[in-house]
């Protein structure tokens, strides 16, 4: 019996291929087995397994990337029949890939749980990461050993292996996106996962946003703050940028606002600590502002996820200020005795109002209150 359900599971309701590589491979196959498979990714799926004893003989083909084919649409059908062939198998398969696979598809059956379990301790890190996958999607295994090598996903090499199965075709996403995805209904699981990882320190920038939506949903997640804030220290630009717009998950706790203030002058992240401490009512974030208000105020401002866009205009964030209206006014009377664009002005009336801009006028002079009297009207 084919197991339509796992497909919609594994790869969605979309019914899309996952890439172009997987597509091709499953038209390969599907010119072994003399099949016509048509529609939905896993109406092809479904169509490619009518002929099961065919696609047993082509587990001995001498391609390794047909054989990886064979064992993944394996993995949808159900027989108990095929456990204890697929075992025999897997002791003579040689490729890496193809061995990943044969064990996702000995998951499905329960008599051969133990066996892929036995390969958890495999000295091969593919096979240890395919066992722990296998028993992740087929069996719902998650308990710590298998979470240890689920955490295999940030290797590269067996990254490079497993992205030559469809389940994490990388035109579909990476493997330790699909493993994180997989187990975002395990919050516990993941929280497990994740910290691994980030000690580990990779791949960081991912995890960094995996583990803030973790914080975000359940208690597991609390603990991944300090592993996320310790990365704002991180040499790689895009690790610290993660970990910093992230951050905001841990926010109310002790310390993370402290260093978010920090990195406020930093020349690479000032602009997400400003708008952090902006909308955290922080009154450290006024030199961040008067140093944004001085220089070219069109274009928009890096912002972390709770601002909903990741780019903001920066009349959006001075009304976000209006707290700090008037501690904004000697950097806004500079402005206004210099060079000022007609955009520019927009964006002061925008963003302070005019209820705020007409309180200044008696408290400025000279050609700052003039110009702020003809922008007003």
């Amino acid at each position: 019996m084919f197991a339509a359900d796992d497909v919609v599971r594994d790869f969605g309701t979309s019914g899309d291929e996952p890439g172009t590589a997987s597509a091709a491979g499953l038209r390969w196959l599907a010119d072994e087995v003399d099949a016509s498979p048509s529609g939905p990714w896993s109406a092809r799926l479904a169509a490619v397994t009518c002929d099961v004893p065919r696609l047993l003989d082509l587990l001995d083909h001498p391609s390794p990337g047909l054989r990886r084919v064979v064992a993944f649409v394996l993995s949808y059908v159900s027989d108990p029949a095929l456990g204890p062939v697929l075992r025999g198998h897997m002791e003579v398969e040689p490729d890496m890939a193809a061995g990943m696979a044969t064990l996702v598809a000995l998951s499905r059956h329960p008599a051969q749980v133990p066996f892929v379990r036995a390969h958890l301790r495999s000295e091969h890190p593919e096979l240890r990461f395919g066992a722990a996958f296998g028993l992740l999607i087929r069996a719902g295994e998650t308990d710590d050993a298998s979470v240890a090598e689920l955490a295999l996903c940030a290797e590269n090499g067996v990254a490079n292996c497993a992205e030559r199965l469809p389940w994490m075709d990388p035109e579909w996403d990476t493997v330790t996106g699909v493993v994180c995805e997989r187990l975002r209904c395990r919050p516990e699981a993941l929280g497990h996962l994740l910290t691994i990882l980030l000690s580990r320190k990779r791949p960081l920038a991912a995890c960094c946003w995996e583990a803030a939506g973790l914080a975000a949903q359940s208690d597991h997640g609390r603990p991944l703050g300090p592993l996320v804030l310790a990365l704002t220290d991180h040499p790689d630009f895009s690790v610290r940028q993660a970990a910093l717009r992230n951050i905001v998950a841990w926010i109310d706790e002790p310390g993370y606002l402290d260093r978010v203030a920090e990195l406020a002058d930093d020349p690479d992240l000032g602009e997400i600590a400003m708008c952090v401490l902006v909308k955290q009512g922080d009154p450290r974030c006024v030199p961040a502002l008067r140093r944004m208000i001085a220089g070219p105020l069109g274009g928009y401002v890096n912002a972390p996820p709770d601002w909903v866009e990741q780019n903001v205009s920066r009349d959006l964030v001075l009304r976000r200020a209006a707290p700090f209206a008037d501690d904004l006014l000697p950097a806004v009377a500079e402005r206004l005795e210099g060079a000022l664009t007609p955009h520019e002005e927009k964006v002061l009336v925008q963003g302070f109002g005019e209820t705020v801009l007409t309180r200044w006028l008696s408290r400025l002079r000279g050609p700052a209150r003039e110009r702020l009297r003809r922008i007003l009207g």
